[in-house]
């Protein structure tokens, strides 16, 4: 009797944890993960090897845009609908927290918004003749019903030296042209780039999935 009890409990409780499962709407981009875990194979097979070679297995892998910048783009999808103007509240908050010292600016209307912000010390040497070198990053989000498109891009290098500072596109620096100087710093703003580039999706990915509407009204027919 006592087993029937425990195998009855356990049923109920299965039930009720699938309930409240069912009730989650799964916000994802099969193209984000497949770079997540293309960036993951290349840090484990080549990390290891240094940070030239690490850079130039992530070039082959996430070739420079056209306009020489290192850009992500991921378009991520519910399996519900969402109004546009659900979520475009809810990434406005996510913005705030995840980017509090940034500009953002709406494009238009609250459906399509940019964030400008500079990932420091993405790459560094030491020495007598050190640089230390600053991204700028701007974050796009266009948001329709049930999907948003997120697209990061680092558009300039600010390398600080001994002798002043220097703007330069990712794509006229190392690994991208082989034989440019500060190859290892440069390498290293690569690696860190791409980095915080899939970071910033992932982000985005987990803030909707914990904090849009999980509860559907199932009174709203009428």
């Amino acid at each position: 009797m006592k087993r029937t009890g425990v195998l009855l409990l356990c049923v109920m409780l299965a039930v009720v944890i699938y309930g409240q499962n069912g009730l989650k709407h799964v916000w994802q981009s099969q193209d984000y993960e497949d770079a997540q875990k293309k960036f993951d194979e290349i840090e484990n097979l080549y990390k290891k090897k240094g940070n030239k070679t690490w850079s130039q297995k992530l070039l082959d892998a996430f070739p420079i845009a056209s306009d020489k910048t290192i850009k992500h783009q991921y378009v991520i999808k519910c399996d519900t609908t969402f109004s546009a103007d659900i979520i475009s509240n809810v990434l406005s908050a996510w913005c705030k927290i995840k980017f509090p010292d940034a500009v953002q600016s709406n494009v238009g209307s609250n459906e399509h918004f940019r964030i400008s912000g500079t990932l420091r010390g993405v790459g560094k040497t030491i020495g007598a003749y050190g640089t230390y070198i600053n991204a700028n990053e701007e974050i796009m989000i266009d948001v329709k019903e049930n999907r948003v498109r997120v697209t990061s891009r680092i558009f300039n290098y600010i390398a600080g030296r001994w002798n002043g500072a220097e703007h330069t596109a990712p794509g006229d620096c190392y690994p991208v042209v082989p034989d440019a100087k500060q190859k290892d710093s440069h390498a290293m703003a690569f690696i860190n780039c791409h980095y915080n580039g899939l970071l910033t999706v992932s982000s985005l990915i987990k803030y909707l999935n914990d904090n849009i509407s999980t509860i559907k009204n199932d009174d709203d027919n009428w």
